[in-house]
């Protein structure tokens, strides 16, 4: 992305795509750790709102074919907003706030991973250093285009880099908490099941 004053915005964003999906520990490790936020913000905007529009096209072509996901509201006050949330008038609301959104959620991401950073020692760069990993996590909005599972492997991807983007020992520590987590989510509801 650094170079497409050379290269151009198209092949730069494509390459920067390429090297994030497929070698994600070799491009955070070269990544410059500062320089300004406003060419990574760009580019976490301008990847992440290609794969919102996908997305909303999707759903927009899953609720013309399936249906209203909110057809079982009935008499709730959702119910009532609900026409206004989907179809062409909830596509009009994400093509306009949507970049809006994304950097504001950018932020906010990039916010909540350096806070855990401070907590747990490891915040050796600033938060420029960590805003640029989540700007260009954003490459797995790309994976949208595939139908259906597209958002989820997005996620999972997305998070994914995040991680790759920090030191292996916040690595470890991450994926111990997810387990940890994971299994007191297990023991609940086997004892919640248990009660019943």
């Amino acid at each position: 992305w650094d170079r497409r004053d050379q290269i151009g915005y198209v092949p730069a964003a494509f390459d920067t795509i390429k090297a994030v999906l497929l070698t994600p520990t070799d491009f955070f490790r070269a990544m410059p750790k500062t320089g300004g936020i406003g060419a990574p913000l760009a580019y976490g905007v301008i990847v992440g709102y290609v794969g919102l529009l996908v997305a909303a096209m999707y759903n927009l072509m899953t609720q013309t074919l399936i249906g209203s996901a909110f057809r079982d509201l009935q008499d709730t006050p959702l119910a009532r907003i609900a026409p206004y949330l989907e179809g062409g008038v909830g596509l009009v609301g994400q093509v306009i706030f949507g970049p809006v959104w994304l950097l504001i959620g950018l932020f906010i991401g990039a916010g909540i991973y350096h806070v855990v950073l401070m907590i747990l020692g490891q915040a050796r760069q600033g938060f420029e250093t960590t805003l640029r990993v989540v700007c260009f996590s954003q490459s797995a909005a790309v994976l949208q285009v595939i139908p259906f599972c597209g958002g989820l492997i997005m996620a999972v991807m997305s998070n994914g880099m995040q991680l790759m983007g920090i030191d292996q020992s916040v690595q470890s520590v991450i994926k111990g908490l997810v387990l940890l987590l994971a299994v007191a989510f297990d023991i609940y509801n086997k004892r919640r099941a248990g009660s019943r």
